[in-house]
């Protein structure tokens, strides 16, 4: 009877402690794992924000407000159920899900949801109803005995909830109102620098947000705005109509017409071999010099991807860089000229900083996301791009237009190339925290900035391999969204998304396939006589319809850089105005 009792006892124990296990065990995964590694000092002053103790206090405060076990279990059972697959993905990414995983999972179908998951599918469908029923057994227990919590062990987990969550909250609050450190740094002079976006320490909103169960809230509805905001575009976009002049019609043995818009990330041109770094980062691409037109003078015009992408894409003014307007991108354009239209991509699919740009892409007739994550995690490396550029081209469509949104150079850095692609040692690795405010390891961080513009050169010089041979009148072209700033001049950082010479000034490479220098001779020969000129990322959308030979009526501010009228125009940025005259002598890395 004793042996009875007590095995009736340890089961109930077990059915207690096993969900709560689970419910931890993201947390624990992510606490684990070497990228949120920091050091005791860290670990002591931020001890309110380890995702554990978020946790632990979001179920004390549960169970104080419900009080019984029984009442318990019907919240904690569907969030208990999806814990572990939560856990596997933060042990393999190193960032928890959101939007993007969603969007992934609601909007493909079951073929590409398998591919998602990988070979293993029916294997984890088959642990996840296994899973189900032992917790079915576990809160069946839950009610023998109820569980239940006297008004002081209540109020007890309230107090010890309150003293995780009221410190995070009440220092959220005040980060808000203080002054900001770095613009004290600089004192009184004219910086604008732009903190919106900047990559500054998170605040417990976001620790909230990455936590599980309760960030999942937060999660779904920064979904749920991704799904809205594409909506509303898809409906704008459709409704507009560009006035265009296709060119002439194409003889039935023609080759295929084929216009490639690569879009960089993070790429600063002074590293770049090709613009006359000393190290061999672009040596591929070096080796074609010949092949390629390499505009000296070119920045973007923006200093963060959500931005800047939409500059470059579409017609809308940076003082209106993120506004709704009642019109496509160039990938609609191409549509209404009559190209098959590709969006393929290494970058997240939804987020708060992915969607600006995903609106975009669902213009496309297709568009295919690599990544398993968004950037802060384990992504598709750029080169995986290359097989479905291949795929794309060996359909011989008559006109294609096909974007590679990469993500070249974005942190961390050590992410964006093949494990053991390190030309430059000693380099940061994949479990090094991705530091950009310490300089410590400066070394390390720009060897590992060196070697992802070293697979950058493989990607470049595979996809003008792919073109040429398919045969194609091809022309592609290249331009990051964005620099990259390495404690440059007084910059007390690294990154982007704030007033840094060095974060505009980009690499914007051309390269034009035989045939298509045969059709368009004259153009080849403008675009080459304008190397030197200076440039703006804004001109993009006109000049990628003229390397189609496609003509756009409506005025813009920023002309094809291929036409006979091209003339040079101020290179107005998204929040601090002319780059020549307003940006460039305020930078932190000013000379």
């Amino acid at each position: 009877m004793h042996a009875a009792h007590s095995l009736r006892l340890g089961a109930r124990w077990v059915a207690l402690c096993l969900p709560l296990m689970a419910l931890l065990s993201p947390a624990w995964m992510q606490w684990r794992h070497p990228l949120h590694a920091v050091s005791p000092a860290d670990a002591l002053a931020g001890w309110t924000s380890s995702p554990l103790l978020l946790t632990l206090a979001g179920l004390c405060a549960c169970w104080a407000m419900v009080g019984q076990a029984r009442r318990a279990r019907w919240l904690l059972a569907p969030l208990a159920l999806l814990a572990p697959a939560e856990a596997l993905y933060v042990a393999h990414f190193g960032v928890p899900s959101g939007a993007h995983v969603y969007a992934v999972v609601a909007e493909t179908h079951s073929e590409e949801l398998s591919s998602f998951i990988g070979a293993d599918a029916l294997l984890y469908l088959a642990l996840l109803l296994a899973w189900a029923g032992l917790l079915i057994w576990t809160f069946r227990r839950w009610g023998e005995p109820n569980w239940g919590l006297s008004g002081r062990a209540r109020g007890l987990l309230a107090a010890l909830a309150s003293a995780v969550l009221l410190p995070q909250a009440l220092g959220h609050w005040l980060a808000t109102r203080l002054p900001d450190p770095v613009e004290a740094e600089f004192g009184a002079a004219p910086l604008p620098i732009q903190h919106a976006m900047d990559l500054q320490q998170p605040g417990f909103v976001t620790h909230l947000e990455m936590s599980y169960p309760w960030g999942l809230p937060q999660r779904l509805l920064r979904w749920a705005e991704h799904r809205e905001a594409a909506r509303r575009h898809a409906e704008m976009a459709g409704a507009h109509r560009f006035r265009l002049q296709a060119g002439d019609a194409l003889p039935p043995d023609a080759p295929p017409q084929v216009v490639v818009m690569v879009i960089g990330e993070a790429s600063r041109a002074d590293r770049w071999q090709l613009y006359g770094a000393a190290r061999a980062t672009t040596p591929r691409l070096q080796a074609r010099r010949a092949e390629l037109l390499v505009f000296r003078d070119a920045v973007s015009a923006a200093s963060a991807t959500r931005e800047s992408v939409s500059l470059m894409l579409t017609r809308r003014p940076p003082e209106q860089v993120l506004g709704m307007r009642a019109e496509g991108s160039v990938v609609s354009a191409f549509r209404q000229a009559g190209f098959k239209t590709y969006w393929l991509s290494t970058q997240g699919s939804a987020g708060p900083h992915e969607t600006p740009v995903a609106v975009m892409a669902a213009e496309a007739h297709e568009r295919r996301f690599l990544s398993r994550s968004d950037y802060r995690g384990q992504t598709a490396l750029d080169g995986e791009l290359l097989p479905q550029l291949a795929q794309v081209l060996a359909r011989r469509e008559p006109r294609v237009f096909i974007v590679l949104h990469t993500l070249g150079s974005h942190l961390h850095y050590a992410n964006r190339y093949p494990l053991g692609a390190e030309p430059f040692r000693p380099a940061l690795q994949r479990d090094d925290p991705p530091n950009i405010w310490r300089k410590e390891r400066f070394e390390e961080l720009v060897n590992a900035y060196d070697n992802s513009l070293h697979h950058t050169d493989l990607v470049l010089d595979g996809a003008i391999a792919h073109l040429q041979a398919s045969g194609a009148d091809a022309h592609l072209s290249y331009m990051p969204d964005h620099g990259e700033t390495l404690f440059d001049g007084r910059c007390p950082r690294g990154g982007h998304g704030f007033a840094s010479i060095a974060n505009y000034r980009v690499p914007l490479l051309m390269w034009a396939s035989a045939g298509w220098k045969a059709r368009h001779p004259a153009r080849w020969a403008l675009l080459d006589s304008r190397q030197q000129q200076p440039v703006s990322a804004l001109a993009l959308f006109p000049t990628l319809l003229g390397h189609a030979g496609v003509q756009l009526h409506d005025p813009v501010a920023h002309p094809d850089l291929g036409a006979p009228d091209w003339r040079r125009a101020p290179r107005t940025t998204a929040h601090f105005g002319d780059f020549d005259r307003s940006l460039a002598p305020q930078a932190c890395d000013a000379g």
